[in-house]
């Protein structure tokens, strides 16, 4: 426990701001069981941005807690590094930092331009809740759409459309890949989401959380976001253990087939 800790000091720290933050939703909640009005967008954005200016003490923090593991490494790559399993490769994207805007507040009314978005935090039951609503029938966009063997996406000129890639459940896909940057960039290419007569989408998921923000959404067109955490630790221990095995995943390290969950730390 204290190896994985040790290594991802700021993974560690996130977890525990948004456990304060779903402390503090208790209020909002009690807001609306009480028909109190809810509070003004003046009052949110300046709870967001005292959570940013704190996500920047953390990640201070963070620089000076890694015990030499990222010596050598830009400050930059140093902190993406601190998320990552010992042996990941780390990069930087450059996208506009206020790409806040394009996300609703959680007292925001709902809007028909609204999109959900799931924030598909690994290893975290993710692939439950996508799996959950295709069986109440819903249409997701992750990167399931574009697989060859649905024969539904034949490059980036393809027309975008929604199916059904399974005869035994009602969900439905859409053929985007919103999983990957490059994904992402071809979907926004290809007018998902603002594209006139496009399929409804009843969510989209993807890990890339900060990407799909920025290129996906607008101010007029927000995102609604929702997403489900699991503890770090317990996270990464889970995530070794899926990879010694999952020969299917790009991620899949033939080394730690063998490898003791000590070692691995």
């Amino acid at each position: 426990y204290d190896i994985i800790a040790g290594r991802n000091p700021l993974d560690m720290l996130l977890y525990k701001y948004i456990e304060s933050l779903f402390e503090s939703q208790q209020e909002i909640i009690d807001s609306y069981l009480q028909n109190e009005q809810p509070q003004s967008v003046e009052g949110t954005n300046h709870v967001l941005n005292d959570g940013m200016e704190l996500q920047n003490e953390q990640l201070q923090l963070a620089e000076g807690t890694d015990d030499g593991l990222n010596d050598g490494m830009e400050p930059e790559k140093a902190k993406l590094a601190a998320l990552l399993p010992p042996g990941s490769e780390s990069g930087t994207v450059s996208i506009s930092s206020d790409y806040t805007n394009h996300l609703l507040n959680i007292n925001d009314p709902p809007s028909e331009s609204d999109t959900a978005l799931f924030w598909h935090v690994p290893k975290s039951g993710g692939t439950n809740i996508q799996r959950l609503y295709w069986c109440m029938g819903s249409t997701i966009a992750n990167e399931v759409g574009v697989n060859p063997k649905f024969g539904k996406y034949e490059g980036p000129q393809s027309e975008l459309v929604a199916f059904s890639p399974w005869d035994d459940n009602p969900g439905k896909v859409v053929n985007v890949d919103v999983a990957t940057h490059s994904g992402i960039l071809e979907a926004k290419q290809r007018g998902f989401l603002v594209k006139e007569g496009q399929p409804h989408v009843d969510f989209v998921s993807t890990s890339e959380f900060n990407f799909a923000s920025a290129m996906l959404f607008s101010p007029d067109h927000k995102a609604r976001v929702f997403g489900l955490f699991r503890h770090p630790i317990e996270r990464a221990v889970s995530k070794f253990f899926y990879l010694q095995k999952a020969t299917w995943e790009p991620t899949y390290n033939q080394r730690w087939a063998s490898m003791s969950l000590e070692k691995w730390a």
